[in-house]
């Protein structure tokens, strides 16, 4: 994601990341919320996991994590889809149907 940051000549307004289940395990929290921060307003991060569930230890720290940290913002799909123009179109982090915005 580091690299990511770099790009200023065209904003990024989503990308996709897809993902295993083993490859959150050296993704923190922290670091996804301060590259969503240093994006425009209503910027979308998106995890899309692939290949075997075969664990959900690592998806369930991370998104622990997120929550511990931006809890209250957490929406199902369904709940922000209904709420993103009261919400004034926020950035967010969306793993599966779960939505994490920043205020």
């Amino acid at each position: 994601m580091t690299e990511i940051l770099q790009i200023r000549r065209c904003p990024l307004i989503s990308l996709l990341y897809s993902i295993t289940v083993e490859q959150f395990e050296g993704m923190y929290a922290d670091d996804v919320i301060d590259f969503v921060k240093a994006q425009k307003r209503g910027f979308e991060l998106r995890f899309t996991i692939v290949g075997p569930r075969t664990t959900e230890e690592y998806v369930q720290l991370f998104t622990l994590h997120l929550w511990m940290q931006l809890s209250p913002s957490v929406l199902d799909h369904d709940e922000f889809i209904e709420q993103i123009d009261s919400l004034k179109w926020p950035s967010h982090i969306r793993i599966d149907d779960t939505h994490y915005y920043l205020p």
